[in-house]
């Protein structure tokens, strides 16, 4: 089943009126007559956007689509994974003294610190990924931009969102570029 929503680059609990807002924005960016010279990617670009809005646009369809949608992500859960076995209690490997275990504790904490590291920084470069490749929709980016700045931002609604935060007792406001520009750019340093 197709996901209407990452078409338009939203999340679930989307509100109606921003829904239309982003098919609005995304129509517009994305008009063939605008790329005349990609004109049949293009074409297939708006097919989409067309599908979802037809789907998520209007209130009832969507929330037929979105039962449809928690029914299929119910189905579609990975079993759980067999518990390990526990240790066979014939053990042919002899206790190991406590300085021994000491010294092994101290290791797979240095393991695992590395393990976190090595994925902090995976999750880092795949979000910067996501940025640099517009993936990352409106409420992942603003989520982001205030955890990173540790800076509250506001939505003015419209037919194109802007965004403002205050800092330094300054009110700034930005738009969707610039608030992605700011976090490559802090995490680019």
């Amino acid at each position: 089943m197709k996901d209407h929503y990452q078409v338009l680059g939203l999340l679930k609990e989307v509100d109606d009126v921003v829904i239309k807002a982003a098919y609005k924005a995304l129509a517009q960016k994305y008009h063939p007559d605008k790329h005349p010279e990609q004109k049949a990617e293009y074409n297939r670009i708006m097919s989409e956007l067309n599908e979802a809005f037809s789907v998520l646009g209007f209130k009832h369809k969507r929330k037929e689509y979105d039962l449809k949608w928690s029914k299929t992500q119910v189905k579609a859960k990975p079993a759980k994974a067999k518990a390990e076995p526990a240790p066979h209690k014939n053990n042919p490997h002899p206790p190991q003294s406590h300085e021994s275990e000491h010294s092994h504790r101290h290791e797979s904490k240095e393991t695992e610190s590395t393990k976190q590291a090595k994925a902090s920084k995976a999750e880092f470069e795949e979000i910067l990924k996501k940025l640099e490749q517009n993936q990352i929709d409106e409420y992942q980016l603003i989520n982001l931009f205030e955890t990173t700045f540790s800076l509250k931002i506001e939505i003015s609604s419209g037919y194109i969102n802007n965004y403002s935060y205050m800092k330094d007792d300054k009110r700034h406001i930005v738009n969707f570029e610039k608030i992605k520009l700011e976090l490559i750019n802090h995490w680019t340093k």
